[in-house]
């Protein structure tokens, strides 16, 4: 399978509670049509993550690059200090921002605005096209 990436503006939240540096959203919308991808759109559904996210290991990575390290993590066991939720209307991820230089480099362009989106990769085991007007 294929490594796929989806990118999309995003709303982080970021909370400074505590010495706690949280920054939080919503990763995957569900049930929403995605800007034209240069003649498609996509919508994800509820099922795709279904028995999905339990059983990956999820890295928050900057720029889908590990070479920098991670963010945060959530092993298969569940373990990490990334939190996942998935909600009705999507997929949440918390987690609180390490005192490290990458850390600290997106925390702060969260904070100021000038990082507004994120992006996912994930492989398909198998997806449905349908033709819309």
């Amino acid at each position: 399978m294929e490594k796929e990436v989806r990118c999309l503006n995003v709303e982080f939240r970021t909370c400074n509670e505590d010495k706690k540096r949280t920054i939080s959203g919503r990763a995957i919308p569900f049930n929403v049509f995605s800007p034209n991808r240069q003649g498609f759109r996509e919508m994800i559904a509820p099922e795709a993550v279904e028995g999905v996210i339990e059983c990956s290991d999820i890295f928050m990575l900057y720029n889908h690059d590990s070479s920098k390290g991670f963010l945060a993590r959530k092993n298969k066991k569940g373990k990490g200090c990334l939190r996942i939720d998935v909600k009705e209307d999507g997929v949440y991820f918390e987690f609180e921002a390490k005192n490290d230089n990458l850390s600290n480099y997106v925390y702060e362009r969260i904070c100021n605005g000038e990082l507004d989106e994120m992006s996912w990769a994930f492989t398909v085991a198998e997806e449905e096209w349908k033709k819309c007007d």
